[in-house]
């Protein structure tokens, strides 16, 4: 997934990714005058790198996520009242 952002007058991306070993990493780049610089710039990234794989949000649907999330994070935690 790549981001774009300024930082005082010049422009940033960042590119978010996963390496061979599933870890979460971000590969960033800043000084661009325009933002359009900028987008340019992370393409050609993403072109010379194809096996940089980006990190995606999932297909579950929120309520199904949140469900899942509600019971490993919060059933034994908060009063049954609450849950």
């Amino acid at each position: 997934m790549v981001s774009y952002r300024k930082r005082g007058n010049v422009w940033q991306y960042e590119i978010s990714y996963k390496d061979q070993f599933g870890k979460y990493k971000k590969l960033r780049k800043s000084g661009f005058q325009h933002k359009s610089e900028a987008i340019l710039a992370a393409s050609q990234i993403q072109i010379e790198h194809p096996n940089l794989s980006s990190a995606k949000s999932s297909e579950e649907p929120l309520v199904s996520y949140y469900k899942r999330w509600i019971v490993i994070f919060k059933k034994n935690v908060v009063s049954k009242i609450t849950y």
